[in-house]
């Protein structure tokens, strides 16, 4: 009777393991996500931005880096907080006759991003 109490007991226990760590990866893919969403929403804006600034006959660049900065920064400290880096990559504008180097958002070194390489 008591070996198999104690069985059951190690499967019980076995089970509450399992189910943690399936409730740590639920939780996991979920910032994933957000950070993907932040990341397209942020990246939204900063088109919207560059857009803008082009569309505007006066010298807006200060304006648009700054604006930019902050959407990164969010973002790039959520990336870090849940171990995830987010890379910006330059990508060259012309605005007010100048050539810009504004920098979009990518998410890089996460499962769900080499699994979309593949």
């Amino acid at each position: 009777m008591k070996k198999m109490l104690c069985l059951l007991l190690m499967m019980v226990a076995l089970m509450l393991l399992c189910c943690t760590a399936a409730m740590a990866e639920t939780a996991s893919e979920k910032e994933m996500d957000k950070l993907y969403q932040m990341v397209d929403q942020a990246n939204e804006k900063i088109e919207g931005y560059v857009e803008h600034a082009q569309a505007t006959e006066k010298n807006d660049i200060d304006w648009l880096q700054e604006k930019v900065d902050k959407v990164v920064t969010r973002v790039v400290e959520y990336g870090e907080k849940i171990g995830v880096t987010v890379e910006c990559e330059m990508v060259d504008y012309e605005i007010d006759g100048q050539i810009v180097s504004i920098d979009p958002l990518k998410v890089i070194n996460s499962d769900k991003d080499n699994e979309n390489k593949e």
